[in-house]
C-alpha cells in the first residue's frame, strides 16, 4: 500500500497584545467570522505557513528564536488540509529549543474557536446588562451594602398649618336648640360651632352658662381649618403632588438608572408621630408622586393620606397613612352664674317672702315673725355668698398633643437616598456586572455599545463542538463573562449607555 505524503499547509499567526486570557473573565464579541479573523490577524507579530498540522491542546514548534516570542500571548492556526476553520488559543508557556527554534504550549480558546458553531438557548440568567435602562425597568433586589440614608427637601402638605376651635353642642352659640345634620358626609346629632380663636369660644360658654344651658356642650376640640366642613357639606379632599428625585444621589449623578429606584432612592412620608412609610418613585405612574388627602369632622378628627396612581391603583387606600390625636380641650363655667341661672327665680321669691314676713311682724309687733323672716333672708344671702366664692367648674378633658402645639401636626415628605460614597461604589459595580436579572431567557450578549456582562446558572448551550469544550463554555457562562464589543477590554470609562 502506497502512502501519499500530506502537504504541510498549516498556517499559524502568533499574536501580541490580545486582551484575553484563560480565566475567561473577558472575551470579545464579533458580528461575523470575517470580522473575527480580521481582528486577530491585525494582532499578528509573526505568520508561519506550510507547518505540520497543529493538534489541539498540544505544544507547537515554530522556526523562531524564543526571545522574539516573549511579548506574544495568543495564536491562531488553520489546518487547511482538513478545513478552513481558524482555531484560537492562549500561549501558556514558551520554551527555547535552539537559536532558530522555539516551542510554545497552547490552550484552546473555546469561546473564540467555537463561537460561530454554538447556539445559546434560554437559560436562567442571574445577572446581565439590560439594553433598556429606563428608570424602573429592572427592580430585582440586589442585596448590596447601602450604608446610612440621608434625607433632603423636607416638606409638609402646606395645607394643615392653620387650626380652628370647634364646640360640639346640642345648641348653637346663642343657645338655640338645633337638629342634627351631616358634616363631611357623616351624620351627627350635635351642632358644630367653629371659632378662629378662644375669644369666641369663651363668649359662647358664657352665653350658655347664663342661659343655664352649659350642659349642652358635649366637647371642645381643635382641628385643621382646611378640613372644616359645613353642615350638609361633603368631605374636604385635597390632591397633593411631590416631585420625584431623578436628578442626583447625594450630589452624585449615576450612570446606571437603577440607582434612582428603591432602595437607593425613594420618597419617605411620615406623620411626625412615629409612623412612616416608603413610597417608590418607580411605582407612581404619573410624572410626580401624587396623593389624596381627606378627613372627617368629628369630636376625634382623623385625616388620611393615600397614594394615587400607585402600583397600578388609582387610589391606593391599602397604603394610606393616618394623622389623628388632635387636642381635646378642657373648659370651665362660672359656678355662681350657673347657680344663679338655675336658682335665681326661686331665690328672689324666697327673699321677697322673707321680707314680707318680716314687715308683717313689725306691723303686728310679732317678734317670732320678725325673727323668722330675718333669719330666712340671712340664710339666703349666706348661700349666695357661699356660691359666689366657689371656683369655676371644669369640664371636658385634656390630651397631650405636643406636635400640634409646636405646629408640626402634618404629613412630612422627604427624599431619601444612600450616601454619595455608596452610590459611587454601586454604580461601578453595575458598570462591571450589570443588574440582577433572575429570569429564564436568552442571555443578552449584545446591545450595549461597549460591553455586556452575562452570568447564568446551569446555562443551556448546544452546538457543533467537542463535548469537553461545550462543558467548558457552559462553565464560563455560569461563572460570569464580559463580552467586549471592540478593542477596549477593561476600559470601564467608556460610555456604555444606549
Amino acid at each position: 500500500m502506497n502512502v501519499i505524503p500530506m502537504t504541510p499547509i498549516t498556517s499559524v499567526k502568533v499574536c501580541k497584545n490580545v486582551p484575553l486570557d484563560s480565566t475567561y473573565k473577558d472575551t470579545l464579541d464579533f458580528s461575523s467570522v470575517s470580522a473575527q479573523v480580521a481582528y486577530f490577524t491585525g494582532k499578528a507579530k509573526y505568520t508561519f505557513t506550510n507547518l505540520t498540522p497543529v493538534r489541539l491542546q498540544n505544544a507547537l514548534r515554530l522556526p523562531v528564536n524564543a526571545d522574539s516570542l516573549y511579548d506574544c500571548n495568543y495564536v491562531m492556526f488553520q489546518n487547511s488540509n482538513f478545513a478552513n476553520k481558524w482555531f484560537y488559543a492562549f500561549i501558556k508557556d514558551i520554551h527555547f529549543i535552539n537559536v532558530n527554534m522555539s516551542e510554545i504550549e497552547i490552550e484552546l480558546d473555546v469561546i473564540q474557536t467555537w463561537w460561530f458553531d454554538i447556539s445559546i438557548k434560554p437559560s436562567f440568567v442571574e445577572r446581565e446588562h439590560i439594553n433598556n435602562d429606563a428608570i424602573g425597568n429592572n427592580l430585582i433586589a440586589e442585596n448590596l451594602e447601602l450604608g446610612d440614608y440621608i434625607a433632603r427637601d423636607f416638606d409638609g402638605t402646606n395645607i394643615l398649618g392653620g387650626s380652628s376651635i370647634v364646640v360640639a353642642a346640642t345648641t348653637d352659640s346663642e343657645g338655640t336648640k338645633v337638629t342634627g345634620g351631616t358634616y363631611c358626609g357623616i351624620y351627627s346629632g350635635l351642632y358644630y360651632s367653629v371659632f378662629s380663636d378662644y375669644s369666641g369660644v369663651n363668649a359662647m360658654i358664657e352665653t350658655l352658662t347664663k342661659a343655664n344651658k352649659s350642659d349642652a356642650i358635649v366637647a371642645i376640640f381643635q382641628m385643621p381649618t382646611a378640613m372644616i366642613g359645613e353642615i350638609g357639606g361633603s368631605a374636604k379632599i385635597y390632591d397633593i403632588s411631590k416631585d420625584k428625585n431623578f436628578s442626583d444621589i447625594d450630589g452624585y449623578t449615576p450612570r446606571n438608572n437603577k440607582l434612582f429606584t428603591h432602595p437607593f432612592n425613594f420618597l419617605y412620608v411620615t406623620n411626625l408621630n412615629g409612623n412612616g412609610a416608603e413610597f417608590h418613585y418607580e411605582y407612581f405612574s404619573d410624572n410626580s408622586c401624587t396623593f389624596v388627602m381627606a378627613g372627617d369632622m368629628s369630636c376625634n378628627p382623623q385625616i388620611f393620606l393615600a397614594p394615587t396612581n400607585y402600583k397600578g391603583v388609582p387610589a391606593n387606600y391599602n397604603e394610606k397613612m393616618v394623622l389623628d390625636g388632635y387636642p381635646q380641650c378642657a373648659y370651665s363655667t362660672d359656678s355662681f352664674k350657673a347657680w344663679l341661672a338655675q336658682n335665681g327665680a326661686s331665690t328672689a321669691v324666697s327673699v321677697l317672702g322673707s321680707a314680707f314676713t318680716t314687715s308683717v311682724g313689725v306691723a303686728t309687733l310679732n317678734p317670732m315673725a320678725i325673727t323668722g323672716g330675718a333669719l330666712s333672708i340671712a340664710g339666703t344671702l349666706a348661700k349666695i355668698s357661699e356660691t359666689a366664692s366657689l371656683p369655676r367648674q371644669a369640664h371636658g378633658s385634656t390630651g397631650s398633643s405636643a406636635s400640634f402645639a409646636v405646629g408640626i401636626k402634618d404629613f412630612a415628605f422627604m427624599h431619601m437616598t444612600i450616601r454619595r460614597e455608596y452610590a459611587e461604589l454601586i454604580d461601578d459595580y453595575f458598570d462591571m456586572y450589570g443588574y440582577a436579572t433572575h429570569q429564564v431567557k436568552v442571555p443578552n450578549i449584545t446591545g450595549r455599545p461597549s460591553w455586556n456582562y452575562v452570568k447564568t446558572i446551569d446555562s443551556k448551550i448546544i452546538g457543533s463542538a467537542p463535548f469537553d469544550d461545550m462543558c467548558k463554555i457552559r462553565s464560563i457562562f455560569d461563572s460570569g463573562v464580559t463580552f467586549w464589543h471592540g478593542d477596549w477590554v477593561g476600559d470601564y470609562t467608556r460610555i456604555n449607555k444606549n
